[in-house]
C-alpha cells in the first residue's frame, strides 16, 4: 500500500508547473471556478526574528472579497501563489476559525489534498498550503463568505546573506501586490533577542523601529510602513555578529547536537597579496520599463557594492543625464564610509528617465583608458532602444574599437520585466536588449542576468552579478572537527562550488559529537599563491542558540534529497522527515481543520500580529440590552440561554436565532414572550429542519430593530 502511495505521490508532483509566475491572490466560487477576481489583503503583519542563517518570518495576512462583486450568501474559496527563496522553508500554518487558532497538522501531500477537496465538497473549513516547487508555493482557504474575510499566518525560514559587517534578509512584501487595492499600512515586528539587535529596513533607513508595549505580548519593535511605498522585497538589516571573521552557535539536546558557522576567509585567514578591483558602476533607467524604481535600485546596488568590495579595491559611477562624466575624475576607495557618502549626495531619483547607454559605455572606456590601470564596468539598465541587429552590432564595434588594445569586461543586469519590444534575428526572437548585451557581454568576457529570463527578487539578481564580477576568486577546501569527537552531515549553506569567493563569508550547519574546542582547518590556493591554517574555537566563544538550528539543518537534508534521483525509498524518507519536523517539502502539506473536523485549537499560540480579527458574524455590543448567559457552554445535545434586563422591553419587532460561522441563520426561536424582562430559552441542537446540527462555533444572535447582539456558544461531540 505504501508503494502505490509513493508512486501517486511521484505522478502528482509530474503534473505540477514548475514553470517560473509572480505572486498573485484571487477569491473564486468553487462552484464555477472559472469566475475569479483578485482578493483584498485587509490587514498584513511580519513578526520577523533573525536566527542566525536563516530569520524566521511569520506573515499574519487577512484577506477578503471586496471589490470582487460576490453577496453575503456566496462561500468563496481563497487561492495564493507566492514565491520564495530556493534556501527558504516553510514551517508553520495557522488558520483563524472565528476567534479561535487552529495550528496546521502536516501529512503526506496526497492524503492532505484528498481531505481538502472532499470538504470543500461538503462547504466546512480547511486551509492548505503546498510547496509546488524549489521556490513556488500555493495557500487555499475554505469558506469565506462573499462579505466576510479570513485570517491565517504563515511561517518560513528565509536565508539570509552574511557580509562581513551586516547580515541582511530580503522579505517577500511583494506579496501584498497582489491585492486589489493597497493594504492601508503594513506593521513589521520584532522581539529583540541579544544576539541580533539594532535592526533596521534598508529601504526605509529614516524609519527605525519603535519600542513598543503590549499587555499580552509585552514589550517589542514595530515599523509601520506605508503598503504604497512598498517595493518586490524590503531588506532587514542587522549588524553581522563576527568576532574576529567567525561566528560559530550550538544545540544539543535528546534528538542531536547541531551547530551553525560563518567564517570570512579574508578576514581570518592569511591570504596572498594580489592586485586590488576597480570598477566602473553605469545607471541608465526608463521608468515605463520596469517595476523597480530608481530608489529600490541605487539602494539595493549601494548595499551590494558595500558587502563585494573592500577598502582595498576600487570604483566609480556615472549615472544617465543629458551630459555624462564620472562623479569622481579618480577612482575611489571602496571603504564602505565613502560608498555611503557618494551614495548619500546622489539626491532623490538622480537617473534622468531615458536611455543613455551609448554615451555610458564609451564615457566608462575612455575614462578606464585614461587611467591606465585596468578597471571592469558593470551596467544595470532596462532599456531596449538597442535591440535591432543593426544598431547593435554597430554599436559592439564602435565600443570594441574604443578599448584599443586592452579588454574591459563589461558585465550587464537587465532588469527590464515590463513594456518588452521583440526583435527576429537569425530565426530567434530576441526580447528587449538581449542581442545586444549577450553579444556585447560575451566578446568583452563579461557576465549577464536578465530580469525577464531569471525572476528572483530583484534584489537576488543584483546580488549574483555583483558577486560574479567582484569577488576573491579561490579554492578552499573547509574541514570542520573537534579537538575531542567529530563534525559530520554537514551543509554548505554559501552553495559554494570548487571556487569560492575568499572575501564571501562561507556559512555552514551541521551535527558534532564529543567535546570542544571546535577546529577549524583551511587550506587553498588564491591567484596561483597556496595557504593553508588551522584555528581552535574555545566553547566559551560559541554561543548557545534554540531549536531552529535543527530544523535548519533538517530543511537542507530534505532539499537535498528533493534534487535527488525521486525512488520511492528517498520519496518515504523525505515525508518522514518533513512530518517529523514540521518542514514543507514537495510530499507534504500544511492542512488546518475546523476543531470538530480533527483540527486542534491551539490555546498557547499567541497572535504577535495584534490585530483584531474580523469574522464573517459582525460582532457588535453583546450587553447594551441584555446579560446572557448560557450553560452549559460549551455543551452537546442542549443548552439553556438566559436573559435578563433591568427593564421590560416589547419585544415583537425583535428576532432570536442561532447563526452558524459563515453568517447563516439556522435556527429561529418561536413563540418568545413579547413583554418581559426575563426570558429562558433552550435549544436542542437541532436546525429549522429538525436536523441535528454537528458540532462547532455557533452565535445566538438577538436582532433588534437597531441593532444585532451576539453570544458565542460551543458545541462539542
Amino acid at each position: 500500500m505504501k508503494l502505490k502511495l509513493l508512486v501517486i505521490f511521484f505522478s502528482l508532483l509530474c503534473s505540477i508547473s514548475l514553470s517560473a509566475q509572480f505572486a498573485h491572490s484571487y477569491v473564486l466560487n468553487p462552484n464555477n471556478p472559472w469566475n475569479f477576481h483578485p482578493s483584498t489583503i485587509e490587514e498584513a503583519t511580519y513578526v520577523l526574528q533573525p536566527k542566525g542563517f536563516f530569520t524566521q518570518v511569520d506573515m499574519y495576512l487577512t484577506f477578503s472579497g471586496r471589490d470582487a462583486g460576490f453577496g453575503s450568501g456566496d462561500q468563496l474559496e481563497v487561492v495564493l501563489d507566492f514565491y520564495l527563496p530556493e534556501k527558504a522553508m516553510v514551517i508553520d500554518s495557522w488558520l483563524w476559525v472565528e476567534d479561535v487558532i487552529v495550528k496546521a497538522k502536516i501529512i503526506d501531500r496526497w492524503t492532505a489534498s484528498g481531505i481538502y477537496e472532499e470538504i470543500v465538497g461538503r462547504r466546512q473549513d480547511p486551509s492548505i498550503l503546498f510547496k509546488n516547487s524549489e521556490t513556488y508555493y500555493q495557500l487555499r482557504i475554505f469558506p469565506m463568505s462573499g462579505t466576510g474575510s479570513r485570517k491565517v499566518k504563515l511561517s518560513f525560514l528565509l536565508p539570509s546573506e552574511w557580509t562581513n559587517s551586516e547580515v541582511l534578509t530580503y522579505i517577500p512584501t511583494d506579496i501584498l501586490q497582489t491585492s486589489s487595492r493597497v493594504v492601508e499600512k503594513v506593521s513589521i515586528r520584532n522581539f529583540p533577542e541579544a544576539d541580533w539587535q539594532n535592526l533596521s529596513i534598508r529601504e526605509f533607513s529614516d524609519n527605525s523601529f519603535k519600542v513598543t508595549s503590549d499587555s499580552l505580548l509585552g514589550s517589542f519593535q514595530e515599523i509601520i510602513l506605508p503598503s504604497s511605498e512598498l517595493g518586490s522585497a524590503i531588506t532587514l538589516s542587522s549588524p553581522s555578529p563576527f568576532k574576529d571573521g567567525i561566528y560559530i552557535s550550538k544545540m544539543e539536546s535528546e534528538e542531536g547536537k547541531y551547530y551553525q558557522m560563518a567564517i570570512s576567509p579574508a578576514s581570518v585567514f592569511d591570504l596572498p597579496k594580489t592586485q586590488s578591483r576597480k570598477l566602473m558602476v553605469l545607471f541608465d533607467y526608463t521608468s515605463s520599463n520596469s517595476s523597480l524604481t530608481q530608489s529600490q535600485l541605487i539602494s539595493s546596488v549601494r548595499t551590494h557594492l558595500t558587502n563585494n568590495l573592500t577598502a582595498s579595491d576600487s570604483f566609480n559611477l556615472m549615472l544617465s543625464s543629458l551630459t555624462i562624466s564620472p562623479l569622481s575624475e579618480k577612482w575611489l576607495p571602496a571603504h564602505p564610509s565613502i560608498i555611503d557618502s557618494v551614495f548619500n549626495n546622489l539626491g532623490t531619483d538622480p537617473i534622468a528617465n531615458y536611455s543613455s547607454i551609448p554615451s555610458l559605455l564609451g564615457t566608462a572606456i575612455q575614462f578606464i583608458n585614461e587611467q591606465k590601470s585596468g578597471g571592469s564596468i558593470l551596467l544595470f539598465a532596462n532599456s531596449d532602444n538597442e535591440g535591432n541587429i543593426d544598431i547593435a552590432n554597430q554599436l559592439i564595434s564602435d565600443l570594441n574599437a574604443l578599448m584599443e588594445d586592452v579588454l574591459i569586461p563589461i558585465s550587464i543586469y537587465d532588469y527590464q520585466d515590463r513594456s518588452m519590444r521583440t526583435y527576429r534575428i537569425n530565426n530567434r526572437r530576441y526580447r528587449g536588449n538581449e542581442y545586444f548585451y549577450e553579444n556585447l557581454t560575451r566578446i568583452t568576457a563579461g557576465n549577464l542576468v536578465r530580469q525577464f529570463s531569471n525572476p528572483a527578487p530583484f534584489s537576488d539578481n543584483i546580488a549574483s552579478i555583483m558577486e560574479s564580477i567582484s569577488s576573491f576568486t579561490g579554492t578552499l577546501d573547509l574541514y570542520t572537527t573537534l579537538v575531542e569527537g567529530f563534525c559530520y552531515n554537514r551543509f554548505d549553506i554559501s552553495g559554494n562550488n570548487e571556487l569560492v569567493n575568499l572575501n564571501k563569508p562561507i556559512l555552514q550547519i551541521g551535527k558534532f559529537q564529543g567535546n570542544f574546542p571546535f577546529v577549524i582547518e583551511a587550506a587553498g590556493e588564491y591567484d596561483g599563491l597556496l595557504f593553508g591554517e588551522s584555528i581552535e574555537i574555545e566553547e566559551s566563544e560559541i554561543i548557545e542558540s534554540d531549536s531552529l538550528i535543527e530544523e535548519v539543518w533538517v530543511g537542507n537534508y530534505i532539499r537535498n534529497l528533493e534534487k535527488d534521483i525521486q525512488t520511492n525509498t528517498t520519496i518515504a524518507e523525505i515525508i518522514d522527515r518533513s512530518i517529523q519536523e514540521r518542514v514543507l517539502s514537495l510530499y507534504t502539506a500544511f492542512i488546518a481543520l475546523e476543531p470538530r473536523l480533527g483540527g486542534e485549537p491551539c490555546p498557547d499560540c499567541v497572535d504577535q500580529s495584534g490585530g483584531e480579527v474580523t469574522t464573517d458574524v459582525e460582532d457588535l455590543e453583546k450587553d447594551s440590552l441584555f446579560q446572557i448567559q448560557a450553560f452549559p457552554n460549551p455543551f452537546k445535545d442542549r443548552i439553556r440561554i438566559q436573559l435578563t434586563s433591568t427593564k421590560k422591553l416589547a419585544l415583537n419587532d425583535f428576532q432570536f436565532s442561532i447563526f452558524n460561522m459563515l453568517g447563516q441563520e439556522i435556527y429561529r426561536f418561536r413563540n418568545v414572550p413579547s413583554n418581559s424582562n426575563e426570558i429562558m430559552l433552550e435549544w436542542n441542537a437541532s436546525n429549522n429542519n429538525g436536523q441535528i446540527v454537528p458540532e462547532g462555533i455557533y452565535f445566538f444572535t438577538i436582532q433588534t430593530p437597531h441593532q444585532r447582539i451576539n453570544h458565542k456558544i460551543v458545541k462539542l461531540e
